[in-house]
């Protein structure tokens, strides 16, 4: 489309025709299937899969598998769109003085270069990963609402150790996730004809743990006071956070509320150092919550 340059309408007229089409095949199929079925019939009887059942840390890995795909697609997929508008964009932000006056006077950055485009895109990408480790980490809480961890806390093991598993699962998935989003975009901005290294694509998307650290800690203590909770409130805070670091600038917000936004504290990488005072400072403050987070599940009773 070059949104940015060559203003392509061509490109459009699938994005206007599909919809329409989905909808009316959608009405096509609803008229002729069955309630509760669908027009392609399910086997109802499968052969059992015992695979990653040996232990707690397989089995919390086979429970996000479906959730490690999903995030990975979608990441995937914006990570290619960002990449290949990377240099469309910049050159028209280079050639625009009053964007960049716009920018520089909201705390934006210069977004003249590929380096301070993606840096911007990373926090989207920081959000992103920070809702699929909270709702990975959901499933615990699930399992323990519909009653299924009571067969499980009867056998040889103990809460710390079941709780470990959620986390290293979760993070092990956010990692892949990550890893994937970081690599589409260095491929669309190869694509879009933008000069970005991997690297730097890398270090954008690394340049998140802290704030990883930071609300995933948080999620693990809401799990340990108030899991009922722990999801809405954690991935709810997130978003708020996002938006008041990205936007509260161009809202004239005090300075003071602007601040207290984790996304706020990130440097713009690559085109910026990392700001590693305020790196270290949100991964200490995550991992004690969730140092207490594991005790607090520990003496706590179950739902």
């Amino acid at each position: 489309m070059q949104a940015f340059a060559g203003d392509h309408l061509l490109p459009l007229f699938p994005l206007v025709l599909l919809p329409p089409l989905l909808l009316v095949g959608a009405g096509w199929a609803y008229r002729r299937r069955d309630l509760g079925a669908g027009l392609l019939a399910d086997n109802d009887r499968v052969a059992p899969r015992g695979r990653l059942l040996g232990g707690l840390l397989p089995f919390a890995w086979r429970q996000r598998l479906g959730g490690v795909m999903g995030w990975g697609v979608g990441l995937a997929f914006y990570g290619v769109i960002i990449g290949a508008i990377t240099a469309s964009f910049t050159d028209y932000i280079a050639s625009n003085t009053d964007f960049q006056s716009f920018a520089q006077r909201y705390g934006i950055g210069e977004l003249t270069t590929p380096a301070d485009f993606i840096g911007l895109m990373a926090g989207v990408v920081g959000l992103l990963l920070v809702l699929q480790l909270v709702t990975s980490l959901r499933h615990g809480w699930e399992d323990e609402d519909a009653g299924r961890l009571e067969l499980y806390h009867s056998l040889p093991m103990t809460r710390p150790s079941w709780l470990g598993a959620e986390v290293v699962a979760s993070v092990v998935a956010v990692v892949l996730a990550a890893a994937v989003s970081a690599v589409a975009t260095w491929i669309g901005a190869v694509v879009g004809g933008a000069e970005l290294t991997l690297g730097q694509s890398a270090s954008a998307v690394a340049n998140t743990a802290s704030v990883l650290v930071l609300f995933g800690g948080a999620a693990v203590l809401l799990h340990g006071v108030a899991p009922r909770i722990a999801m809405p409130v954690t991935a709810g805070s997130a978003v708020v956070a996002y938006f008041l670091g990205f936007l509260g600038p161009a809202a004239n917000l005090p300075d003071w509320v602007v601040w207290v936004s984790p996304f706020h504290h990130l440097a713009s990488v690559p085109a910026h150092p990392v700001a590693w005072a305020a790196a270290v400072l949100m991964t200490t403050a995550g991992l004690g919550l969730g140092a207490l987070g594991f005790l607090t599940y520990s003496r706590r009773d179950l739902a």
